[in-house]
């Protein structure tokens, strides 16, 4: 498959299996109207050049989290790029709560959660001591920015279906996925052995079915079923599709940090939900005072053209007072050292050992 080339049908299907992840083929093939077997075919074939993946995302606000964190360095280029990367990669991959971390020769950024601040500070501590140790840093260029997730609204975690709707253009008008969650909150250590291990399962084995898991971990297929519904009924689970950007002749990632304007009204807060849908971001989360941002442009006059706008709107409505902070990474170049890495932190929540 040619890179950022597909056939009609091709776009309507990934745009239909990233919007509805949870719908099987023939329903997506009633929403967008083509035929199951199309569908199967085409999905099957997407899957193979490895143009989307399944992944399974714990929802931590429900799992005794307290804190999501989004984190973002400048590098020291006057170090060698061995000394710089090979222990801060180090530190992130024996860090379970740090779930996506990418990286380039000058910059970096990552994603984690923390069960309280507590926790938190004792990482951050250790991510200073470890890159100040290292001269992994260009000055005290390293931003750490806390959402508390009783205090932060998630507009978007990683749904592509609007980036892809755009990037394809595709002139059709679909629902929103049918939300049933309940959003639970729940205790780990009140989940009985065999929850924990369909749990831990689930997130491990996102693309099989319920009787291959069941195979995988040893118990039922009706006890995967039956508890995979139930996680996802009570909000403690999701599952997502997600695009390959490269694959599609993406360029560059953007990641964005907004501090907003204090005094301007929740209700032009509220409005921003109508050019965020416009413009080709894909992860979107926020508190009263600040946000953060990931986007994917095909080239840099793409980039440009989004950000104008995007500043214009909210400087126009008064939203921001000073210019968002912009990190690009190219898609091509980049080290994706950890993608939606989740089977650690789950280990860690539910104090599940290797066996």
């Amino acid at each position: 498959m040619n890179k950022g080339k597909l056939s009609k049908n091709e776009k309507l299907t990934l745009y239909g299996l990233v919007k509805y992840p949870n719908y099987n083929d023939r329903e997506i093939a009633e929403k967008i109207g083509l035929k199951m077997s199309t569908v199967t075919a085409i999905k099957n074939r997407l899957k193979r050049n490895n143009v989307f993946k399944t992944i399974r995302v714990p929802i931590f606000q429900n799992l005794g989290c307290e804190i999501f964190e989004v984190s973002y360095a400048k590098l020291n280029l006057t170090t060698s790029q061995e000394a710089r990367v090979r222990p801060g990669k180090k530190l992130i991959e024996d860090f379970a709560e740090t779930f996506f971390a990418i990286f380039e020769p000058d910059k970096m950024f990552s994603m984690s959660v923390s069960k309280n601040f507590t926790e938190s500070k004792k990482n951050i501590d250790r991510f200073m001591q470890v890159f100040s140790e290292h001269n992994f840093l260009e000055g005290d260029n390293y931003t750490f920015i806390h959402f508390p997730f009783e205090m932060t609204k998630i507009h978007n975690f990683f749904d592509m279906s609007n980036l892809l709707k755009r990037h394809f253009a595709l002139d059709l008008s679909l629902p929103e996925e049918r939300d049933e969650e309940r959003n639970v909150k729940v205790i780990p250590d009140a989940f009985t052995k065999i929850q924990k291990k369909v749990y831990h399962g689930l997130v491990s084995y996102p693309d099989l079915l319920d009787n291959r898991i069941a195979r995988k971990i040893g118990v039922t297929r009706q006890s995967v079923t039956k508890m995979r519904k139930r996680f996802e009924a009570d909000g403690l689970i999701k599952s997502l599709r997600l695009a390959n950007l490269k694959t599609l002749g993406f360029e560059i990632l953007v990641l964005i940090h907004v501090k907003y304007n204090p005094k301007s009204p929740p209700s032009k807060r509220s409005d921003c939900k109508k050019i965020w849908d416009e413009l080709p971001i894909f992860f979107n989360v926020s508190t009263t005072l600040e946000g953060v941002m990931l986007a994917a442009v095909k080239n840099y006059r793409d980039y440009q053209q989004f950000m104008n706008r995007l500043i214009k709107y909210y400087k126009e409505n008064e939203i921001i007072k000073e210019e968002p902070v912009t990190y690009l990474f190219s898609i091509e170049d980049m080290d994706m050292l950890k993608c939606h890495v989740y089977v650690p932190i789950v280990k860690k929540i539910f104090n599940i050992k290797e066996e």
